[in-house]
């Protein structure tokens, strides 16, 4: 509660005895007064502790799905990238095979221009019957030539579309890698939170457990707390410590080796074919320049210059094309190399994989089995403390009236914050609600204009300040630092398996990304416009108005949709981090993520925060129809973080 009976019943007496309006109570009745003030204080104390355990039970159960879907996540990248990883190593072994198919094929037209060149030079020295015969076999030999040269070009063809599915296959398993890696780290950070929550669950339930046996003994309460027995979280730390730090991404299969065979030059056949083409010539010049074919000294003493002028032009053909099949040959052996790295990352991924699937199953259980059981119980502590709270407050408003004759003025409720916002939580109208969403992680990115954001994700995110000029001030500018180096810690959004996406949440940060990390890029032309634009409904309403232009921010607007593609019926998340502290945003933004993950506005009109962080949020829900909204702010004295 915000303001104790047992403080306020002081304050009003001191008032009184400081303005002498009213009789002096009775000696007696203000000492039983002051004993029911001692005893709902201490109600109050026992409340408090066993609404600490039950918040830490739930977030524990939280924290162990959230983990196992992290776990079904990284498995499922893990197979992704083998997949990838297999479909390129399978992709880069056909490489050297087609370059030796192209080799061959271009040996092949080589031969079959020494033949071409073999029947003319018959058909020229041929006469009567065996002209005819000649003939024949030089039209053979031709068309020998022909399907040699169409082969070649055939297998030019193919190597080309090879290496075009190996650059996108090669790309793919590494961007596969990545996601698999990035799914990693998220299950390595989850897997160290579930032992420190499990510790913090069993801190709050001796507490609470010691303030309901001390209940019991002095009558507040019917029976002392049951006996519960919670896992130690050994064995998740041993598992975390083993986990932790989760590898990273090392060696990757650049498509170098790939390069030059997409380049013009070290294409063999254009070379082969202009050597053809000088061969061709040069046999043409050496049959006409022949005696008795060549007669007339004038024409005959050109071509033969002409046949010298093309002899160093063959050489250098020969030693060009000579080069270029030396270098496919070099870049085979190097593209066949391609895998190995690919292979080595996979192998990392397995084995970091491999360490949460020895014991994970059984932290999880563990976890799980305590959070229910502590939940079960808490549940029956909870209504046993509600019941002496409420006896403990009548019984100070009747020793209210015993001294002063008349009931307090004026009535404060007893009920703690947490306990009115679950008091105040109702559905919302099926029509609007989210309850398809199921969001399992996050990621993040820039972009520069408005409805260009990435499609196909579960929920948006948007983070906005109120004024580029705010990042002139060094508390807003340490607060919006500190979370973009939070959210860039995310897979970007490109990295997300397509398939996936509608399990992620993405983080929408106006701006063109950069690569010094301390500049703040932030695109406030672009900010004001995502607000200008949301004047369909879903930022118009004065308590988020007011907020927009009060604080500096940074701000979090989540949406089950892109801001272009949702309506003022759309439940809507926000949240003002500007009045917390620079150290505290981080948690506090992890805490924002979590509570995405682990439930989704949407069977409700109010978003409570985690207790243990004391993280004040509004959660807002414009109701179809008549757009009605529920705001409800935590004062500031409680939102501390701790």
């Amino acid at each position: 509660m915000n303001i104790s009976l047992a403080r306020l019943g002081l304050a009003v007496l001191l008032l009184g005895a400081v303005s002498g309006v009213s009789a002096a109570p009775d000696p007696a009745a203000l000492a039983a007064l002051k004993a029911a003030q001692d005893r709902l204080t201490q109600r109050e104390q026992l409340h408090r502790q066993t609404q600490a355990a039950a918040s830490a039970a739930r977030q524990l159960g939280a924290s162990v799905q959230a983990t196992r879907n992290a776990w079904e996540a990284s498995r499922q990248a893990g197979a992704a990238a083998r997949d990838a990883v297999a479909a390129a190593t399978d992709c880069l072994a056909q490489v050297p095979k087609a370059i030796d198919a192209q080799t061959r094929a271009l040996d092949d037209v080589v031969a079959s221009q020494a033949l071409s060149t073999q029947a003319v030079q018959a058909v020229i020295a041929a006469d009567g019957p065996a002209l005819e015969r000649a003939a024949r076999a030089s039209d053979a030999a031709f068309q020998r030539r022909v399907a040699a040269e169409q082969g070649a070009d055939g297998q030019r063809e193919a190597l080309r579309s090879l290496v075009q599915r190996c650059t996108s296959a090669t790309r793919q398993a590494d961007v596969r890698l990545d996601l698999a890696f990035e799914q990693q780290h998220s299950l390595t950070r989850r897997v160290t939170e579930v032992p420190a929550q499990q510790q913090e669950l069993a801190t709050r339930w001796t507490e609470a457990a010691a303030g309901h046996r001390a209940a019991a003994r002095a009558g507040w309460v019917a029976a002392p707390p049951p006996d519960l027995t919670l896992p130690d979280g050994d064995i998740g730390r041993s598992l975390a410590r083993a986990m932790s730090p989760a590898p990273s991404r090392g060696q990757r299969a650049h498509d170098a080796a790939l390069l030059p065979l997409r380049q013009p030059q070290a294409d063999p056949l254009p070379q082969a074919q202009t050597l053809a083409r000088l061969l061709d010539a040069a046999a043409y010049l050496d049959l006409v320049n022949a005696p008795p074919a060549c007669s007339d000294t004038a024409a005959c003493d050109a071509m033969r210059a002409e046949r010298r002028e093309i002899a160093p032009r063959i050489a250098l053909a020969q030693e060009q094309l000579r080069a270029t099949r030396l270098a496919a040959s070099s870049a085979a052996r190097e593209v066949a190399s391609l895998s190995g790295p690919l292979q080595v990352e996979l192998l990392v991924h397995r084995s970091a994989l491999a360490l949460a699937d020895a014991d994970l199953a059984r932290v999880l259980d563990d976890a799980a089995a305590g959070s229910q059981s502590a939940d079960a119980a808490l549940r029956m502590l909870q209504a046993r403390a509600a019941a002496a709270l409420a006896q403990a407050e009548a019984d100070w408003e009747s020793a209210w009236r015993q001294a002063h004759g008349r009931p307090p003025e004026p009535r404060v409720s007893t009920v703690p914050f947490s306990a009115k916002l679950n008091m105040q939580a109702m559905p919302a109208p099926a029509a609007t609600m989210s309850a398809a969403i199921d969001l399992r992680s996050h990621a993040y990115e820039w972009f520069e204009a408005w409805n260009t954001e990435r499609k196909g994700f579960g929920a948006y995110t948007y983070v906005l300040m109120r004024s580029a000029s705010d990042l002139g001030n060094a508390d807003a500018r340490r607060r919006f630092s500190k979370l973009l180096e939070t959210l860039q810690k995310l897979p970007q959004a490109h990295l997300v398996d397509p398939d996936q996406a509608r399990h992620v949440n993405l983080f929408c940060l106006p701006g063109a990304r950069v690569e010094d990390s301390s500049a703040l890029p932030y695109a406030s032309d672009l900010g004001q416009q995502l607000k200008l634009r949301a004047q369909n409904g879903l930022l118009t309403r004065k308590e988020v108005s007011q907020r927009l232009l009060a604080s500096p921010g940074p701000f979090l607007i989540t949406l089950p949709g892109r801001m272009a593609d949702v309506s003022s019926g759309s439940p809507l998340l926000f949240a003002d981090l500007s009045s917390y502290p620079d150290d505290a945003i981080a948690d506090l933004a992890t805490h924002y993520m979590n509570g995405l993950v682990n439930d989704f506005p949407s069977q409700q009109l109010l978003w409570k925060p985690p207790v243990l962080q004391r993280v004040a949020l509004v959660m807002i829900h414009l109701a179809t129809g008549t757009g009605d909204m529920v705001s409800t702010l935590m004062p500031t004295a409680q939102a501390a973080p701790r």
